[in-house]
């Protein structure tokens, strides 16, 4: 339950990290599109959000919103690998934008709870 809060604390904030330096798409899409994927979570309509996730993955595939959200999707899908490899990217992109890592600190929460369930599964 905390991580789903977490993550709709990073939905909510993370559109607040690129608007001013990202000119190439319409911000109100992706706010959209992430306010639908996380209608999508409240309604447990699988369809909705993969959906939205597949149309936020074509217009904004870098940011750092978008990233978050297929790790998310990933976790709670049960792919913890490719969850760990979107946020391993993301914590790499992090570093340069100091701004981002602040901001996207629920994110890299999951990440270190993918790397404490990776522990336990090699146990």
């Amino acid at each position: 339950m905390q991580l789903k809060v977490a993550l709709l604390c990073v939905l909510i904030l993370s559109p607040m990290l690129n608007a001013k330096t990202v000119n190439d798409i319409d911000t109100r899409s992706v706010e959209w599109l992430l306010s639908q994927i996380n209608i999508g979570e409240a309604q447990k309509n699988k369809r909705l959000i993969e959906d939205s996730l597949k149309k936020l993955v074509a217009i904004a595939p870098t940011r750092i919103e978008t990233q978050c959200a297929q790790a998310h999707y990933n976790f709670v899908n049960g792919d913890l690998d490719g969850a760990n490899q979107l946020l391993s990217k993301l914590d790499n992109g992090l570093i340069k934008q100091p701004l981002a890592l602040k901001n996207s600190k629920s994110c890299l929460e999951l990440k270190a709870k993918i790397n404490r369930l990776f522990k336990k599964r090699n146990y």
